[in-house]
């Protein structure tokens, strides 16, 4: 059983901000190969049907709490507009002693409280039972109230996610991302956050920038932003969660990346 927390009432008065539209917006994420792209309620998913896995989702966070809770209507349902040859079960991974987590925290988007697609397996992916009941979901949940915490002073902004796996296949991923853009001021933040029970509180220790994310993942992201802004932008590390990386103009800067 797949471990939530439950998040209850809370709406906050936010200033006026143009609304992000996230299933019109475009976004390469590195030409998958069997890429099934979907999207519902705001929030776009890319699943990977030649390795029979989710890939990635993007998402806005505008800083409203869900008035109640999300439902779990429809939990670990098969991916639409996927073969079943083409995906893995929520009864397989379970069978074989995993739990499964959520790339997309139901709870955190503000939509109507039964989202389907949140609760199915384009949202979810095999983890260790010591790994989601320990460390790695508590660290989400940090994340996801960071990520309130930070639409409420900045105003909405958008988020891209995704999995980086060791091989092809239906396996374990190892690391999650996060690309934070806030594309009013043309500002990023990145995370790299490692899979495991072994994690710190302190989220700031996993910022990175987009070029690292590349180089780990081999992905080519391009993220939404336009590309005079994305090519200075992408090998810029954010200095804290409050401070996001901003343009300076220099292009091709050396990348450390500590992963």
């Amino acid at each position: 059983m797949t471990y939530f927390k439950i998040l209850f009432l809370g709406i906050f008065a936010l200033p006026v901000h143009a609304s992000i539209d996230i299933c019109d917006q475009k976004l390469d994420m590195g030409a998958i190969k069997g890429e099934v792209i979907s999207c519902h309620e705001n929030v776009k998913f890319g699943y990977d049907a030649s390795n029979k896995r989710v890939s990635w989702a993007s998402y806005a966070v505008n800083g409203i709490k869900v008035d109640g809770f999300v439902s779990n209507t429809g939990v670990y349902s098969e991916v639409d507009g996927v073969a079943l040859d083409d995906q893995v079960l929520s009864r397989d991974y379970l069978d074989k002693g995993f739990d499964l987590a959520y790339l997309v925290a139901p709870y955190s988007i503000n939509v109507s409280q039964n989202v389907n697609m949140l609760n199915s397996m384009n949202n979810h992916f095999p983890i260790s039972t010591e790994d989601w009941r320990g460390r790695f979901a508590d660290v989400l949940w940090d994340i996801n109230q960071q990520e309130k915490n930070l639409a409420i002073k900045k105003g909405p902004y958008q988020v891209i996610t995704g999995l980086h796996y060791p091989t092809s296949g239906p396996v374990k991923p190892t690391h999650l991302f996060k690309i934070y853009i806030h594309q009013m001021y043309d500002t990023t933040m990145s995370l790299f956050i490692p899979i495991n029970s072994s994690l710190t509180n302190d989220i700031s220790r996993y910022i990175t920038s987009i070029d690292c994310i590349e180089k780990k993942t081999s992905l080519n992201l391009h993220v939404g932003l336009k590309r005079s802004v994305e090519s200075d932008m992408e090998n810029k590390k954010a200095r804290n969660l409050d401070i996001w990386a901003v343009k300076d103009g220099l292009i091709n800067e050396d990348v450390t990346c500590d992963l």
